[in-house]
């Protein structure tokens, strides 16, 4: 009977840290995705240029920092570590996180618009020219998700985080294609079956999924030497 309260105990915990770090994200966050949604539920895709311009201008003013707290908080979940409250330690890492995530977020962001830009244009014109793009904006993706877990990992220099992300996601290509795909996975079902997982749920999870498998690819590669 111990065991299964404090099992219970347990999971109520986890489930509550990860529904608040999420309610976090979304919150701080909201500018950019209120307009996103807007723009999909309203089908204004006349303005699609103006919104990727306001997502451009806006993502490393808001995306980045609150997505480099969300992976600090789950870095110490992951690690164990002691913690004050989840409102707290997201809170104080955003506040610490947050130049250095302004800087990596506005080269990241001009980075993606590479493979953004291409796609639109591209779209009607050539279909093999767009998966090609739509392959670099998955390589970028995952060197933005690693760039996340080594920020809020190592003490460095932006330049050393991107490089650094650059090489995890090349030394380990399988690591990637699971963050690809687990990712992947949580989106679809967030969107096309449980869509409360978006708001309590899918962005902490596919941040503590991304920085426990970032810690045991740099706790293999730390054996290795």
């Amino acid at each position: 009977m111990g065991k299964l309260i404090s099992g219970f105990f347990l999971v109520s915990e986890w489930i509550s840290r990860f529904a608040v770090a999420n309610l976090l994200w979304l919150a701080f966050t909201f500018p950019v995705w209120i307009v996103v949604l807007n723009t999909i539920m309203l089908k204004s895709y006349d303005l699609s240029i103006l919104i990727v311009l306001y997502v451009t201008v806006t993502a490393p003013l808001v995306v980045f920092p609150a997505t480099s707290a969300l992976f600090a908080v789950s870095r110490d979940w992951a690690m164990e570590k002691e913690q004050d409250t989840v409102i707290r330690d997201y809170w104080n890492y955003y506040r610490e996180n947050y130049k250095s995530s302004l800087k990596i977020g506005i080269v990241l962001t001009t980075a993606w618009g590479v493979p953004v830009g291409d796609i639109f244009y591209f779209s009607d014109i050539t279909p093999f020219v767009t998966y090609v793009f739509v392959g670099i904006g998955l390589f970028l993706f995952v060197i933005t998700i690693h760039s996340f877990s080594v920020m809020v990992h190592y003490d460095i220099r932006v330049s050393d985080v991107l490089r650094k992300a650059l090489f995890f996601t090349v030394a380990k290509p399988l690591i990637s294609f699971i963050i690809i795909m687990t990712t992947a996975i949580i989106l679809f079902v967030s969107v096309n079956q449980l869509r409360f997982l978006l708001i309590f749920f899918s962005f902490s999870i596919i941040s503590f999924i991304s920085i426990s498998l970032f810690l045991k690819m740099y706790s293999m590669l730390i054996e290795k030497k």
